[in-house]
């Protein structure tokens, strides 16, 4: 019983149950820590037969567990293997049944594109905070463009493309190229000079920043701070048409028009000198482009407030229940394993004494004890015969000695009165009794004298 006047101040109503306490927990690591873009390599990866993934995102450092559950996990287009590298968006939480913080993971991408990706959102964010997108700082493209400067490699097909449009299109105008690398080592530095030099030709009218299609490294050149800081300052319209449809780059965002292609931007300047009509046509193609583009903005900011929602949301307490499952699950399996393993222990250790104390080898052992004494007695047997026929052998020798016609054979005679009866002593007979004498040879008549 604690007393409320304790040493430490303890009192029931101070003492707190491991649940609650891990609730408090639970409110304050998930309340406090903001979901966040974290890097580091996959280990100890598994999959549940619930098609959730757990793994450890580690560094150098430290290490981190992850789930990702199964509806997420089909949204990506990752795909998760051992080793590699990732860039993890997720909230911390903590698992209540063992008191330990995993990370909840949203969205994953694989190191490399992962890495541009969260570069280019965060040159991204600083430069349209700094207002550099705004619709309003744009400059008016001109009706007809007459003269136009062309920054690109000389020998791309993007330039090919460009020109060959505009001669089938009869435009009637000069272009002047700007010539510069458009991807790899040194592509940012000549595509800043060449803006800076197109910018001292008065007579341009139009200035097209343009390059084929290629991935988000090839096209990064476009995305640099510097370039896109150049053409926001370039003193004529700009025009930029880099890559294919899908591509965006920052430089899209700040040039006074996109163009989905190159072959899309020669088109929109033939469209110039066209009919009122064809232009609105073009002007419409423009205006579904440039929503895509805000939808396409939109929807990113829309993504991250939906993350923020979801953790509101009553899926976060089916996926922490998901999880206690997958524990049950897992512990369930280890104790089924112990359990049948400590089974099959007491089986073989039953039939080890069963086999011990089996009928079957105690009849074994006695049938061997027995015919060990079979085996005894009749060697015994044979002896105690072959004993036993040599002394008969003996007495039939000595009792053959003794027979009545060896004995006549051998000179003794014997007597035998009238009455057939053997004489053995002489005081009995009379004189003058007849008496028979038997020998070897036959029998004598005898008198007494």
């Amino acid at each position: 019983m604690i007393e409320t006047n304790s040493l430490w101040g303890v009192t029931p109503d101070t003492i707190l149950s491991v649940g609650n306490y891990t609730l408090r927990l639970k409110a304050l690591l998930e309340g406090t820590v903001p979901p966040s873009w974290i890097r580091g390599e996959v280990s100890n990866l598994r999959q549940q037969a619930s098609g959730h993934y757990y793994f450890t995102l580690k560094d150098a450092e430290s290490q981190l567990p992850v789930v990702l559950f199964k509806g997420i996990a089909l949204q990506q287009s990752v795909r998760l293997r051992e080793g590699m590298q990732l860039i993890i968006y997720g909230e911390i939480s903590l698992y209540e049944p063992r008191g330990t913080y995993q990370l909840i993971a949203r969205c994953l991408l694989e190191e490399g594109q992962g890495r541009l990706g969260l570069e280019f959102e965060r040159l991204k964010q600083k430069l349209q905070t700094e207002g550099l997108f705004d619709p309003a700082r744009k400059k008016p493209l001109p009706a007809f463009p007459k003269t136009i400067g062309i920054i690109t490699s000389p020998t791309g097909a993007a330039l090919h493309d460009f020109v060959k449009i505009l001669e089938r299109r009869h435009w009637k105008g000069t272009i002047i190229l700007f010539p510069s690398k458009v991807q790899g080592t040194g592509a940012m530095v000549e595509i800043v000079a060449q803006i800076r030099k197109a910018s001292t030709f008065k007579e341009l009218d139009l200035l097209v920043v343009t390059r084929g299609g290629g991935s988000l490294e090839d096209l990064w050149c476009f995305n640099e701070e510097m370039v896109v800081r150049a053409l926001a300052h370039s003193p004529i319209p700009t025009l930029s048409a880099i890559g294919h449809e899908i591509d965006f780059t920052l430089s899209d965002f700040v040039a006074d028009l996109r163009a989905e292609t190159p072959s899309a931007a020669a088109v929109w300047i033939a469209n110039q000198s066209e009919s009122l009509g064809e232009r609105y046509t073009w002007a419409s193609h423009h205006f579904l482009a440039h929503i895509k583009n805000t939808l396409a903005t939109k929807a990113h900011t829309l993504a991250l407030f939906q993350e923020q929602i979801k953790r509101l949301h009553p899926l976060h307490r089916l996926e922490n229940a998901a999880l206690r499952l997958d524990d049950l699950q897992s512990r369930l399996k280890t104790v089924f394993k112990a359990t049948v393993l400590q089974a099959k222990n007491h089986l073989r250790e039953a039939k080890q004494r069963l086999d011990m104390r089996s009928p079957e080898a105690h009849i074994i052992l006695q049938t061997r004890h027995l015919n060990t004494l079979r085996e005894r007695f009749q060697q015994q047997s044979r002896l105690k015969i072959e004993a036993a026929e040599k002394t008969l052998s003996h007495l039939k020798t000595r009792l053959s000695h003794t027979r009545l016609d060896h004995l006549l054979a051998r000179g003794f005679v014997y007597l035998t009165n009238a009455n057939g009866h053997v004489v053995t002593h002489q005081a009995p007979l009379q004189n003058n009794e007849p008496l028979t004498g038997h020998f070897a040879d036959g029998k004598r008549k005898l008198v007494v004298e």
